[in-house]
């Protein structure tokens, strides 16, 4: 029997988060974490906003009519000073999960935003990205 090789990971290059209400998620991840539109789709079948991250990466948002919304989660953004964002979603209508707390690599705070989507701040103390 002949096998196929499986291509594996060579890293991320989107994540996305399914949304209810686009503008509300929109406002918590452009006011509240500082995120900027890189891609806006308002019309259409898809309809939300692509962040493009200094690393390289891409963060999206939006919604589908003909999907079934559904909370995302998982992404790890990378920011500077975890407490002052921690504090920042609690005020901007996000839910604080966990921390903000100290491993001996890095600073982390688990999140959840306006949408349901679960998210962690996370700071790695050597500096690096990605």
């Amino acid at each position: 029997m002949a096998t196929t090789a499986i291509s594996s990971p060579r890293g991320l290059d989107a994540v996305y988060y399914m949304v209810r209400d686009v503008e509300r998620a929109r406002y918590f991840y452009e006011e509240v974490l500082g995120f900027e539109p890189s891609f806006v789709s308002e019309a259409g079948e898809w309809i939300g906003v692509e962040y493009e991250m200094p690393s390289g990466q891409t963060f999206g948002l939006g919604k589908n009519d003909t999907m079934t919304w559904r909370p995302s989660g998982g992404a790890m953004i990378s920011v500077d000073d975890v407490a002052e964002l921690t504090r920042r979603v609690f005020e901007g209508g996000g839910k604080v999960i966990a921390g903000p707390f100290e491993s001996p690599v890095c600073f982390v705070s688990m999140c959840e935003d306006t949408e349901g989507n679960t998210f962690s701040l996370h700071h790695r103390k050597d500096g690096s990205v990605g």
